[in-house]
């Protein structure tokens, strides 16, 4: 009871007391329906299109809202949805410029071909997430991070755990990692490690 009123008493101040700034909230998904487009470079990599093609799918078997998918140089981007920027450096043109601005500290030389960030930021005046790869594979693992620690999504060796849910929000976050080791290997099987060196058709089969 004491820690009920205590929190509600916190709510009140922070909602009536001038420069009080409440975390921010991304709605990717609000009650069954798609509140952001998923947005890849102009010109992207396989592993961009097959991240974002994975956080449409598993967003929709999460929520029922299957979220869009943009090229960075479509004539109008979405102005009333949350734009959520999928690729690397190398592959999009708007992570790059924020790269260049200094909104994200993205670079191979501190996380690694293989690292990430996961990154609320602004463009042009406007909210986005950005869910980006030092290169093209850790986008890939980007993409899966967020499902696992937002999603609470589950990959298993044998089956995969999709929880429901009318919404998916994403805290403001700012989140990086570098792998321990070059290059991620799990079990010592080649399909794992093939998606360094397979085209998309192999990597399918």
């Amino acid at each position: 009871m004491r820690r009920t009123a205590r929190f509600l008493l916190l709510w009140l101040v922070a909602a009536l007391v001038p420069g009080t700034v409440l975390a921010a909230e991304y709605a990717l998904v609000r009650d069954g329906k798609p509140q952001a487009c998923l947005v890849i470079g102009s010109e992207p990599s396989w592993q961009d299109n097959f991240a974002a093609r994975e956080l449409r799918d598993y967003i929709q078997q999460m929520t029922g809202a299957r979220l869009p998918i943009y090229r960075a140089n479509r004539a109008s981007l979405p102005f009333d949805q949350l734009l959520v920027l999928v690729g690397s450096p190398n592959s999009h043109e708007i992570i790059a410029a924020l790269v260049k601005q200094g909104s994200l500290p993205l670079s191979q030389d501190e996380l690694t071909e293989e690292g990430f960030i996961i990154k609320t930021v602004e463009w042009e005046g406007r909210p986005a997430l950005v869910i980006a790869g030092a290169g093209e594979v850790g986008t890939v693992y980007a993409a899966y991070d967020l499902l696992e620690r937002f999603g609470r999504v589950g990959f298993f060796r044998y089956e995969e755990h999709v929880p429901q849910r009318a919404d998916f929000i994403i805290p403001e976050c700012d989140l990086a990692e570098r792998p321990f080791f070059s290059t991620r290997f799990f079990g010592g099987q080649y399909h794992y490690f093939g998606i360094h060196w397979f085209n998309e058709n192999q990597w399918h089969e």
